[in-house]
């Protein structure tokens, strides 16, 4: 079963399959493929710097080794914010029903969207499709698979079709014409007399 967003509003239940959007479907992609002396396709691997252990694709994301070389299962660990305290794990949301506000526009320059997944009805109630073909936008917290962060989504809809923005809150900072910029460097540094002709 593909894997679905499932968007609650209004009490009605939506849902759309997913696909992740990259370069590749857009402009397509060429691979070079590495052979062996065989002409057999060769798979990348990195060496521990004990040279005890080979790691192929897609182990490390499976868990890691603690200090003493124990094996740790990505599940056994446990999220730290800055000041060390344990943070909460999120589930994925993914299948199920996450509760969908409606935003404005601006809000996404609070964001960075790092990601964008196409989006192929799958039952999509009617109210939804009218917010969305008015061109209003819709945000659902967002969890791929489990971990310590939860994203969002912003659900829009064009004239290509439905698109989830997957994005994390990265405020700006704004200043004025009036502020006073805070001087940063020391003034104890001297002078090396550097000559910048030699560069």
């Amino acid at each position: 079963m593909a894997r679905q967003i499932v968007v609650v509003h209004d009490g009605l239940e939506s849902a759309f399959d997913v696909a992740k959007l990259d370069r590749s479907k857009l402009y397509g992609q060429r691979t070079r493929v590495p052979l062996d002396p065989a002409g057999n396709p060769c798979e990348r691997a990195d060496l521990t710097s004990d040279g005890s252990v080979l790691l192929r694709r897609g182990m490390t994301a499976q868990g890691y080794f603690d200090e003493a070389g124990y094996w740790l299962s990505e599940k056994e660990l446990v999220g730290l914010d800055e000041r060390g305290a344990a943070i909460e794990r999120y589930d994925s949301t993914l299948g199920v029903g996450q509760l969908a506000e409606i935003v404005e526009p601006d809000l996404l320059l609070d964001y960075q969207v790092f990601s964008v997944y196409t989006m192929e009805e799958a039952k999509v109630a009617a109210p939804l499709r009218a917010l969305l073909e008015e061109g209003r936008i819709l945000k659902i917290p967002f969890v791929y698979r489990g971990g310590f962060h939860q994203d969002a989504a912003f659900l829009v809809l064009n004239g290509e079709g439905y698109f989830a923005l997957i994005a994390r809150r990265s405020p700006s900072e704004w200043c004025t014409h009036d502020a006073v910029v805070t001087n940063t460097f020391d003034d104890a540094i001297e002078d090396d007399d550097l000559d910048f002709e030699m560069f």
